[in-house]
């Protein structure tokens, strides 16, 4: 996270991928994302993993547009999914509009975020819940989200709106 902070301290675009039991609990990390939805529900079913119901997002967004996708979860989404951890957005700042949302159990409701983006101090963050650099030669849809995502960071497009502190920002992570 040093490394992080330092570069948004300079000003830079940062791609924070973070990955399955990288966010900390009450952030989202205690959340079970799943690829498959829940069958029945979290309740009838005692909280049984996963937690989720797939995921949103807008197939238009400049941040999708090298990743193939509908507006909702599909099999190029299994890989991300199956990395990840879902990130509690709404708790790092009001008013942050996820770039793909993880749809969670209707009875939590808890406004989930898998990719979003923010300014930190000077620079520009875009965070993904899910790993994208590990095991890239094995991973081909989390290599092209990866590049996806680092295209639109290097466009004109990115222009996040929403402004958090590099403070709620380590409240992600343990």
């Amino acid at each position: 996270m040093a490394e992080v902070e330092k570069a948004l301290e300079r000003g830079r675009n940062v791609l924070l991928s973070l990955g399955r039991g990288r966010v900390r609990k009450g952030m989202g990390g205690e959340v079970a994302v799943g690829f498959s939805s829940i069958f029945w529900n979290t309740f009838w079913t005692n909280g049984q993993p996963p937690h989720t119901l797939g995921l949103l997002c807008d197939p238009g967004h400049p941040a999708l547009m090298e990743f193939p996708t509908q507006w909702h979860s599909d099999y190029q989404w299994q890989d991300a999914m199956s990395h990840c951890d879902a990130i509690r957005y709404d708790l790092l700042s009001p008013g942050i509009k996820p770039i793909v949302r993880i749809i969670d159990d209707w009875f939590t409701a808890r406004p989930l975020a898998l990719v979003f983006e923010v300014c930190v101090g000077k620079g520009k963050l875009l965070v993904c819940g899910s790993d994208l650099y590990t095991d890239l030669g094995h991973r081909p849809a989390a290599r092209q989200l990866r590049r996806s995502l680092v295209s639109y960071m290097r466009s004109p497009h990115f222009r996040p709106a929403k402004e958090v502190s590099i403070d709620r920002i380590r409240q992600l992570t343990d």
